[in-house]
């Protein structure tokens, strides 16, 4: 849905701003019709806006990925996707991930935080760097990591079955 049809969808909710539309203008001041009508997208849009903000907000508070969820070793599920296996670890209070291709180490003792579904790995090697992923957990509890511009990748917990 673009962002005019959302504003209309939401000023049909809302009496004040739907009816400003069929107001008479008065004394000759006023926007007239098209003003009115724009008035009421604008009032719209600002309150898909602070909805859209709203939402989002709620929803990094509710986010299902913890720490706990990602230790342990997991392995690609889906097609596609940056780690073949990975494990997640933790000692004392710093977080370590480890990643393998083809049983061979690719990336060792790089560090990760997690914060508002927002999952970030920091090599040793290079930590101006980082790899910053958004994280969810998908149906089977498969945890799901996608990197900006590209597509989603599911991975499930070593010796789970498919």
């Amino acid at each position: 849905m673009n962002f005019f049809k959302l504003a209309i969808a939401v000023a049909r909710h809302l009496p004040d701003v739907r009816h400003a539309q069929y107001r008479p203008v008065r004394h000759g001041r006023g926007l007239g019709r098209i003003g009115l009508i724009f008035h009421r997208l604008c009032a719209a849009a600002t309150v898909a806006a602070a909805m859209a903000c709203t939402a989002s907000a709620h929803a990094a508070d509710f986010c299902e990925v913890t720490d706990d969820v990602l230790i342990g070793a997991w392995t690609i599920a889906s097609d596609g996707g940056v780690f073949e296996q990975m494990e997640f670890t933790t000692a004392g209070e710093q977080n370590f991930f480890n990643s393998w291709l083809h049983e061979r180490p690719e990336i060792s003792n790089a560090t990760w935080t997690l914060e508002n579904c927002t999952l970030r790995i920091t090599k040793a090697n290079d930590p101006s760097h980082p790899l910053v992923f958004t994280t969810s957990i998908g149906t089977g509890q498969r945890l799901e990591l996608r990197e900006k511009g590209q597509p989603l990748a599911r991975y499930r917990r070593v010796g789970e079955q498919r």
